[in-house]
């Protein structure tokens, strides 16, 4: 029914080699634990450096907003957060689109602005915590640290209203 050996016919070199399995086991387990976690470090870190980069061209253009420039248009706004040139718009609707444009980025400052300070919050709790106590499951610790990252990143009100 099973290959087991009965425990009276276990010699110490089977124990041995018995141990010899688990710790190879426990060692296979804990590299690929440990690959996930980097691969998920390395997507988290990708993502912070795009929104620091989103938050970088926020800035550039509340800056411009704060210095009162005269030369602020539209098309000025969406190339620094875009990145790409806009299609041209009417002479006569400027006025009301730069009144949107700065109040849409203005919003998606405070967003980020609001989501960084989070991820940032979330972090310094980490390591205050330190890492995870002996015997509990690694995989378990990483999936609950990565559900309170994907929580800071996208709060629960934000992920309903999509």
């Amino acid at each position: 029914m099973t290959d087991r050996i009965p425990l009276d016919n276990l010699t110490s070199d089977a124990l041995d080699a018995l141990y010899e399995q688990l710790d190879a086991a426990e060692a296979g387990e804990a590299q690929r634990q440990l690959a996930t976690a980097r691969e998920a470090l390395a997507s988290a870190t990708t993502r912070a450096a795009r929104a620091e980069a989103a938050l970088a061209r926020v800035r550039a253009v509340a800056g411009w907003a704060i210095q009162g420039w005269s030369d602020l248009s539209p098309q000025k706004v969406l190339l620094a957060v875009e990145g790409e040139p806009p299609a041209p718009a009417p002479a006569a609707t400027q006025a009301t689109e730069l009144e949107t444009t700065a109040r849409v980025f203005a919003g998606l400052h405070r967003s980020t602005a609001d989501t960084v300070t989070r991820v940032i919050d979330l972090y310094e709790q980490w390591v205050k915590a330190g890492p995870p106590p002996l015997g509990a499951s690694l995989a378990r610790w990483w999936d609950a640290r990565l559900a309170e990252l994907h929580n800071a990143i996208q709060p629960a009100d934000q992920t309903t209203e999509k």
